[in-house]
């Protein structure tokens, strides 16, 4: 009700909403975007996902930061795509690989961010006598890299051509529970650290988590696995628990609780 950071306010009151109302603008213009590549071949297709991606990634909107996110979802139509054109062929030892590449991608960008892969861009276009500098990460958003992009389309389809060991293990009923709860643990997160650590000044803005105010020191290294994640889970659980799921039951036959879906 309230999406108003879509206009260019800054702040919102639980700053994980920020993903809300970039999907909400992204699926008003998806229908059309679809209607027009439908008629197109895959190869076709494929070919104008890669180039949007690309231009996304070149391109600086004049708005919110998160809007640069955008290119993410191009990177979700060609792992549709790729996954239909290998499922008949691919085996699971195809598809470990794919998801091992897209695991090994993704540390590289949480441990070197839009470095890497900018160096690469540019090494390839380099060598090949094109003039075109990458930059780093999204031009004026770094923090959103095209490496993960890569990274994440590559797990995904890895997983979803996969009818082995691999989906059976993502299928363990704990992860099956946790991935339940995951949109209530992204919503509640930063309340609860605020609420735990507010005194201190803790807040979150467009740039991540700010403090002020007296220096707290480290925390013992229990502190984050044993009470800041189990807070935020017993809070999430409740959450679904106490609001999502009655909601979902009140129209019969349109939920599916975990524990009775096939892996």
């Amino acid at each position: 009700f309230t999406m108003v950071r879509m206009f260019g306010f800054d702040g919102l009151a639980n700053p994980p909403l920020w993903s809300l109302y970039v999907e909400v603008l992204f699926y008003l213009v998806a229908p059309v975007f679809v209607v027009l590549i439908t008629p197109l071949n895959r190869r076709s297709r494929i070919a104008i996902f890669i180039a949007a991606a690309l231009g996304l990634l070149l391109v600086d909107f004049a708005g919110p930061r998160e809007l640069a996110l955008w290119k993410y979802f191009f990177f979700g139509f060609l792992a549709s795509e790729l996954t239909d054109v290998w499922r008949d062929r691919a085996s699971e030892r195809m598809s470990v690989v794919l998801f091992f590449v897209g695991f090994v991608l993704l540390v590289l960008d949480l441990g070197f961010g839009e470095i890497w892969f900018s160096n690469l861009m540019n090494a390839i276009f380099t060598k090949n006598g094109l003039p075109l500098i990458m930059p780093r990460g999204g031009g004026a958003n770094p923090d959103f890299t095209f490496g993960l992009g890569v990274a994440a389309m590559f797990l995904i389809v890895g997983v979803s051509l996969s009818n082995g060991k691999l989906c059976q293990s993502l299928s363990a009923r704990p992860l099956r529970y946790l991935g339940v709860v995951s949109y209530r643990v992204f919503l509640w997160h930063s309340i609860v650290i605020m609420a735990d650590l507010g005194d201190a000044g803790m807040a979150f803005s467009a740039q991540g988590l700010l403090m002020s105010g007296p220096n707290l020191g480290h925390a013992p290294i229990w502190f984050l696995p044993l009470v800041m994640v189990s807070a935020i889970l017993t809070v999430s659980i409740a959450s679904f628990v106490l609001i999502q799921r009655p909601f979902l039951h009140l129209r019969p036959g349109t939920y599916e609780p975990p524990s009775e879906r096939q892996p």
